[in-house]
């Protein structure tokens, strides 16, 4: 009953707050780990293009990702609020010991693919609505908007979903010293489920380089 409770009471943290609890020295390393890993790409592209211009999608978003998690260590880890974790494939950024963060390619309308876990596991995406208030994890995924046309590296962005088909809203992550743009959060209505995306499934530490990508 008392989880009954809690979860009615319940409602997703919004950007502003979540930003508030990330703070300065996490937006900003975010971001520039996003740049190291645009300038990583067009080094690469400029020492090796033959290789680059042959490069299966999949393999380069398994590539890019790589260069992202190492660059956000590389960028987050002097920040003493920051904890980066990996176990075996699966790497996350702890932060405040209240979020917890997923490097993750976006989809123009803010969709990132994921496996989903077997039988009764929980999802990584799935937001806790049963802990005490203010006291609830929250799980987000950043990374970077990825233009498939020119398959170049987007800006830097920030999404929270509750399960993966559920985007609660998604948005450029602005500099510290960047005026967040009216309408350039986009919040999703939380009583419905968004648009699907095709199924996927979670095998355990198996990470989502190995579907290529649609899964970075």
């Amino acid at each position: 009953m008392i989880g009954g409770i809690f979860s009615a009471m319940f409602s997703y943290e919004t950007y502003d707050r979540v930003m508030a609890g990330l703070g300065d020295k996490v937006v900003q390393g975010l971001l520039e780990a996003t740049d190291m890993t645009r300038a990583d790409l067009h080094h690469n592209r400029t020492q090796v293009p033959v290789f680059v211009a042959e490069q299966s999608e999949g393999n380069l978003a398994g590539w890019i990702r790589d260069r992202l998690w190492r660059n956000c260590v590389r960028a987050l880890g002097e920040v003493e609020e920051v904890e980066a974790m990996e176990k075996g494939n699966a790497c996350h950024l702890r932060v405040n010991d209240k979020y917890l963060i997923r490097v993750k390619r976006h989809h123009p309308n803010g969709k990132i693919a994921a496996r989903e876990p077997l039988g009764r596991g929980r999802s990584f995406w799935v937001q806790d609505t049963v802990a005490l208030p203010n006291l609830h994890e929250v799980r987000l995924a950043a990374g970077y908007e990825w233009k498939r046309d020119t398959r170049q590296i987007g800006e830097t962005v920030i999404s929270m979903r509750d399960g993966i088909n559920k985007l609660v809203w998604y948005s450029r992550l602005a500099s510290t010293n960047e005026i967040q743009l009216p309408g350039s959060v986009l919040v999703f209505p939380t009583d419905t489920v968004n648009e699907p995306i095709a199924p996927t499934i979670e095998f355990g530490a198996i990470e989502e380089q190995e579907r290529g990508q649609e899964e970075s």
